[in-house]
């Protein structure tokens, strides 16, 4: 009888371990765990588009990717890389777009793909129109 209350205990604890990254994970999305702002700058001799991308996530995000993906009138689509590795709280990444990428662009979409604490899978996409 005590091992089998000892295995319950035990099995308890496990799942909040597990479940805590999570929950903490989730929490913080909700206050905005990602905070992109764009300006007009000078990419290497061009005008560009220089994103500012702050994860503001207590929670370490392994393998995470951002991507930037434009959409073009013909159908045809450019996919840009903005980010590639861990992200730390309040870690800051800076991506340099030239502008010229953006002409006759008619959505673009930003997606976040990693492990929240290297445990559970976690991707979003968000599509925006353009003009």
């Amino acid at each position: 009888m005590k091992l089998g209350i000892l295995a319950i205990v035990a099995g308890l604890i496990l799942l909040v371990l597990a479940v805590y990254p999570l929950y903490g994970f989730v929490t913080g999305f909700l206050k905005n765990p990602l905070n992109i702002t764009e300006t007009q700058t000078n990419c290497n001799g061009t005008i560009g588009i220089l994103f500012n991308i702050t994860y503001n996530n207590e929670v370490e995000m392994n393998n995470a990717t951002i991507d930037l993906k434009l959409i073009y009138s013909n159908g045809k689509s450019i996919n840009n890389v903005l980010f590639s590795g861990n992200l730390y709280q309040n870690e800051t990444v800076y991506k340099c777009i030239p502008a010229y990428y953006f002409e006759n662009a008619t959505q673009y979409e930003f997606s976040i793909t990693g492990k929240i604490a290297g445990l559970y899978n976690f991707n979003i996409t968000e599509v925006n129109k353009i003009g």
